[in-house]
């Protein structure tokens, strides 16, 4: 039976750690008196001083800079492009973890934002909170790993292009 992820430590942690360990956890949206749930497949850790980060992110506050354990929504107006990020470590760190993939859908931040059904008003929600309408669970499956990889997308130019820092799902062992 899976349980909700209620202890803050799990999230306060650095992005490679919590990234790594989101991997077959489950997400769950109630929205409209139905659960929305998805299997974390793939994640894409963003630490602090990563260069492809949020360039704003020293003059403008954003969700990131919360405590880890809140939901990150980005929404790259006139682009089209959203994404949520799980925010990692502690309250100023400023990281967080890309949800790239769930099981089930194709492969895409976008994807994983449609299939939840998340707004961008659910942007900085504790996933903690008792009344939260988004969480993390744990059913305890284990998780094969695929070796990391370099993020995806990122543009030729960037330091970090090249660092291990995507990491999916091979499989789940269902106990």
């Amino acid at each position: 039976m899976a349980k909700k992820i209620d202890n803050r430590d799990f999230f306060t942690r650095d992005a490679v750690s919590v990234a790594q360990d989101l991997l077959g956890k489950i997400i769950c949206h109630e929205k409209d008196g139905f659960v929305i749930r998805g299997r974390i497949k793939a994640t894409e850790a963003y630490r602090q001083n990563d260069d492809v980060t949020d360039a704003n992110r020293e003059t403008k506050k954003t969700a990131q800079f919360l405590t880890g354990g809140h939901l990150y929504f980005y929404n790259k107006k006139g682009e089209g492009r959203q994404r949520i990020d799980i925010v990692a470590n502690n309250k100023d760190v400023a990281e967080s973890v890309l949800i790239r993939w769930i099981d089930s859908y194709c492969e895409g931040p976008q994807i994983a934002v449609w299939a939840l059904d998340i707004d961008p008003e659910d942007n900085g929600i504790d996933l903690l909170d008792k009344d939260s309408k988004i969480w993390i669970e744990d059913d305890g499956i284990a998780v094969v790993m695929n070796d990391p990889q370099p993020r995806k997308g990122l543009s030729e130019n960037a330091e970090t292009k090249k660092e291990l820092l995507y990491f999916s799902a091979k499989e789940f062992i269902f106990k």
